[in-house]
């Protein structure tokens, strides 16, 4: 929470209701916000924990004698009993604005303690807190401490200081006015609803993101290795796109540059790329394999046929460590679809088709089953860059993205 510096600061919030005799009001709010488009965030949730006008609730009250004292039962306590109303227009959510306020104030700790022996049965421990407007909400532990940190608190007077509602992912966080987590959270909120299109970019210019994460640096339309799904074939293509270096908002780094295509999150241009910064970039650019022209396919390696982990029903099924490659009959190369399924694989699940080179792009097409002779050559094929490096065109599909992981271009 301390350092947390992005924060949204909505501008409306609607506060909904449920009444609770251990509150100093008599009401305890559940605030949410409506986003940068006009959308109430948590909606749903909020009406089914809200008492609304005309909504019956049922409170329990002290047992009282005609004089208005407490009546006890045998063993001395108080007798309490439960009494059902009507709520009235008092009850009704309120719509405020979000602008700085004071007059806050602490009022208790309330939830279980995590990890204790009942833990399974409490929730998270939480601090009551009284908005002058005439209720109180809930914040977390983290947010009080990180409060106590940046205000005071003084008895009988509530903390100092101007405070906002503020949000972090779904968690509500009261946010003090005077901390430099409000000043670069008031940043972060005003890019939310700013947005980049494709015809605005310029080339060379330095664009932010909405997550504050990374600058982008434009560089026009690049050669760019991407990967493709098709059916169960997992293969890259090679294809001119708008293409962006992916820089660290702490500086650049040559190891943590990333060449991208197309980000859907841009904010703002923030004009025109230092020249210096712009030879560093490209300078790497040139090494990757983004920066070298794809000049031709090669058969590579054999690939090994494994066996698979089926013992019953017969014998010859197998599979492969990757989803297709290329045999030779007689001097025509056909591409085969091959199964990566260990236990019930069947080798060759046959796809007839062709591969092409064209523009610097391999594409995949695929016709009926052809070929299930288990002697067949698999080769694996290759891209081959203009660098020398030779890239496995495809790779077994993997729902973890491990593969993704391990065969990362640049």
């Amino acid at each position: 929470m301390a350092n947390n510096s992005k924060l949204f600061i909505p501008k409306e919030l609607h506060a909904g209701f449920q009444v609770r005799s251990d509150t100093y009001s008599g009401k305890l709010a559940y605030v949410i916000y409506k986003d940068g488009k006009g959308k109430l965030r948590k909606e749903k949730s909020w009406r089914g924990w809200c008492k609304f006008p005309g909504d019956k609730d049922s409170t329990r009250v002290r047992v009282l004698d005609g004089e208005g004292n407490p009546v006890q039962d045998e063993r001395g306590y108080d007798k309490w009993e439960w009494e059902e109303k009507i709520l009235g227009e008092d009850h009704a959510p309120l719509v405020l604005d979000n602008e700085p306020m004071t007059g806050f104030v602490l009022n208790k700790e309330v939830g279980g303690v995590k990890g204790s022996w009942s833990s399974w049965n409490t929730r998270v421990e939480k601090c009551r807190v009284y908005d002058p407007r005439g209720f109180e909400f809930e914040i977390s532990i983290p947010n009080l401490l990180f409060i106590l940190t940046e205000c005071n608190s003084m008895k009988g007077k509530g903390l100092e200081g101007e405070f906002v509602y503020s949000w972090s992912g779904p968690e509500l966080v009261l946010l003090p006015v005077g901390s430099q987590n409000y000043k670069e959270s008031m940043g972060y909120t005003e890019v939310q609803n700013k947005k980049v299109s494709l015809r605005d970019l310029v080339v060379n210019h330095v664009y932010s993101d909405k997550k504050h994460d990374h600058q982008f640096v434009y560089l026009g339309r690049l050669p760019i290795i991407k990967r493709k799904r098709e059916w169960h074939a997992h293969y890259r293509v090679v294809v001119l796109e708008h293409t962006f270096a992916r820089i660290d908002k702490k500086g650049f780094d040559e190891e943590s540059v990333r060449f991208i295509g197309n980000p859907s999150s841009l904010a703002e241009d923030k004009g025109e790329v230092d020249n210096d910064l712009l030879v560093k970039i490209m300078e790497v650019y040139a090494k990757t394999d983004h920066g070298s022209k794809v000049v031709e396919l090669e058969i590579g390696d054999v690939l090994p046929r494994r066996d698979s982990n089926y013992k019953y029903g017969g014998s010859g099924r197998s599979y492969y460590d990757i989803d297709f490659g290329v045999t030779k009959l007689g001097d025509k190369l056909m591409i085969v679809g091959l199964d990566t399924d260990k236990n019930y694989g069947h080798g060759i699940s046959s796809c007839e088709g062709s591969i092409s080179l064209s523009n610097g792009s391999t594409k995949i097409t695929k016709s009926d089953p052809l070929l299930s002779n288990r002697d067949t050559e698999i080769f694996r094929l290759n891209i081959v860059l203009e660098s020398g490096k030779k890239i496995p065109l495809a790779g077994t599909y993997d729902s973890s993205r491990e593969y993704d992981k391990k065969q990362k271009i640049c």
